[in-house]
């Protein structure tokens, strides 16, 4: 299959892991997923680790430095989003009534970058692609990235802000009795959202990035590696397949998808982090 690394301006190109301790994280994803890893040295002295599936790079890992742990800020899972022009996005951001948390800086040769927060408080980053243009080739295999949908505390503050900042489409629709959202540019889906329910006690607005997942029978069969710990327990999805989700040792917000047999998909609900994380995790809008 030829890759199509192109992704268009509003389109989510990347997943990012921020964490405390990225061997942990390294081990417990190659559990979870079919990912090798190259490691890039840093310019202050960290190492990025790319995981890739088979040729392809996929996502993104590293060891937050001393002044994110030291602002509080738990292991995330960040959602880069496709730009042409990082300065006049990031400035637009502040016109809508969002927060630039870190101003446009080129990420060596890669590209432009600046991190984001939506007015609810989500945190998202724009990417001006110079030599990395994202994962790639996009498609529906394990260990991509397969959707991004947010979590948020004023759905209407929230569509307005994406919407004008992106050109997004938002269609709102009911799914097992909860609204929902989905965000569309052109003829593309590139993203969804709901409103915090209370189950989710002081989760604070985030975006979450699902993946696929290793199985393709009817539901997540595949047991969580030893060092996850179940946040909800398995709940019957649209493909009535029971589809367990855990709380993992190095990171806030994640979640995995997976195809059944009919190659409908089978939602899962949001991963957060280690327990002691979960107090600090409104500390991500400080980032």
């Amino acid at each position: 299959m030829a890759e199509d690394k192109t992704y268009a301006e509003g389109t989510f190109c990347w997943m990012e892991l921020g964490t405390t301790d990225s061997t942990a994280a390294q081990a417990y994803y190659t559990e979870l997923f079919p990912w090798t890893y190259i490691e890039h040295p840093m310019p202050d002295g960290g190492v990025y680790k790319m995981a890739k599936v088979g040729d392809n790079q996929v996502a993104g890992l590293y060891d937050m430095p001393e002044e994110m742990t030291q602002a509080n800020i738990p292991p995330h899972w960040m959602s880069y989003v496709a730009v042409e022009d990082a300065d006049a996005m990031a400035a637009k951001v502040k016109e809508l009534g969002g927060t630039v948390m870190k101003d446009p800086f080129d990420v060596m040769e890669m590209g432009r970058m600046a991190v984001c927060i939506d007015p609810a408080g989500a945190a998202f980053s724009l990417w001006q692609p110079a030599k990395h243009d994202g994962a790639g080739p996009k498609e529906f295999a394990p260990g991509y990235r397969c959707w991004n949908e947010l979590l948020t505390r004023d759905v209407e503050k929230s569509a307005t802000f994406f919407t004008a900042l992106f050109g997004w489409e938002a269609e709102k629709k009911e799914m097992g009795g909860m609204p929902y959202t989905i965000f569309s540019l052109g003829e593309e889906q590139v993203g969804g959202m709901m409103p915090i329910n209370p189950d989710m006690g002081e989760m604070p607005s985030c975006w979450i990035i699902y993946s696929s997942s290793m199985t393709s029978t009817p539901g997540w069969r595949r047991p969580p590696p030893p060092a996850a710990r179940r946040w909800y327990r398995p709940w019957r999805c649209r493909t009535s397949a029971a589809s367990p989700c855990c709380r993992i040792p190095t990171a806030r917000c994640s979640g995995s998808w997976r195809r059944s047999r009919t190659d409908r998909i089978c939602y899962a609900l949001p991963v957060t982090g280690r327990a002691d994380d979960d107090k600090k995790a409104r500390s991500l809008r400080a980032l």
